[in-house]
């Protein structure tokens, strides 16, 4: 049950809408057919109905286009202040690895001691680095 209320709860408001158009339209139309005066403006008045649901619908059909829209455009100026952001990272880290490197760099003519043994000194590929893929 209350998954079925959470997928009708944004269908409320349209259906009262709608619901109450219907009403009117058919009490509009019933009126004007045992009604002995004002046929006319019974018509009328339900013609008025019918013009006012769909100017509703439209605008409710329009509404939902910009939306979309404009979470599409928040979407990719996201992406995009991401892909920037991570690129400076990039960048940045880059940058600072290479003045440690230069910092720490083994004097000319002696070599630097590595504490790994041989079979380790190779790097093996990271499974879990997503920019290479």
């Amino acid at each position: 049950m209350h998954l079925f209320q959470l997928y009708i709860a944004g269908i409320w408001p349209m259906v009262l809408n709608y619901g109450l158009v219907t009403l009117g339209v058919v009490g509009c139309l019933a009126a004007a057919w045992f009604s002995p005066l004002f046929k006319s403006d019974f018509v009328w008045a339900a013609g008025c109905l019918i013009v006012a649901a769909v100017v509703y619908s439209i605008g409710v059909h329009d509404e939902r286009r910009h939306c979309e829209a404009e979470n599409e455009i928040a979407i990719e100026r996201t992406v995009a202040a991401g892909a920037s952001a991570r690129d400076e990272a990039v960048e940045t880290v880059k940058k600072q690895m290479a003045s440690e490197a230069k910092q720490n760099a083994a004097p000319v003519g002696k070599l630097p001691f590595i504490h790994a043994p041989p079979r380790l000194r190779k790097s093996k590929p990271d499974p879990f680095n997503r920019d290479t893929k």
